[in-house]
Parts: C-alpha cells; structure tokens; sequence
C-alpha cells in the first residue's frame, strides 16, 4: 500500500504467521496429548496432506509439538504487549 509504513518503519519488527493449532482442556492427561501430538505429526508429514496443504494451497507446513507451541504462543504474547495497546484505543 504506497504511502502506509510498515510495522517495521514504526519501529515494530514484528513478522506474523498464522497458527493452525489443536488444543485440548488444561485437564487432559498426557498420554493423551502425546497420542494426539504423535497422530498430528504423522498427518502432516504425509505425503498426501503435504501435495495439498503445500503444493496446492500454497501453506507452508511446520510440525511443532505441544511445548514448542507453547514456547511460540509465550513469544508472540510477549512481542503482541506493545501493539495491544495501541489497537485499543477510544
């Protein structure tokens, strides 16, 4: 868009992606959680679901298991607490 600055321009290096995460309650055993991690994971290394999620949809896939999307949830709540505020603005 000519004329508008980017974020980095603003001083907000930030460069977002979107997650397509799988969640469960806080209560749910671990060996349940690890069973649907391990099911996830096979899916998305399929060949089948990668021709469609990569070559035809053009979605870059990335696996990360339970603490791994926990640690990037951490990190993009840590690098969203300046914007946050701006966005509520009356």
């Amino acid at each position: 868009m000519p004329g508008v600055k980017t974020g980095e321009a603003q001083g907000f290096p930030i460069y977002y992606t979107t997650y397509r995460d799988l969640y469960a309650p806080a209560s749910t055993p671990r060996e349940v959680i690890d069973t649907l991690a391990k099911a996830l994971k096979k899916v998305m290394e399929s060949e089948d679901h990668r021709k469609k999620m990569e070559g035809e949809l053009g979605l870059a896939l990335e696996y990360q298991g339970p603490a791994e999307m926990g640690k990037a949830w951490d990190e993009m709540e840590k690098t969203m607490q300046e914007l946050i505020p701006l966005a509520r603005k009356d």
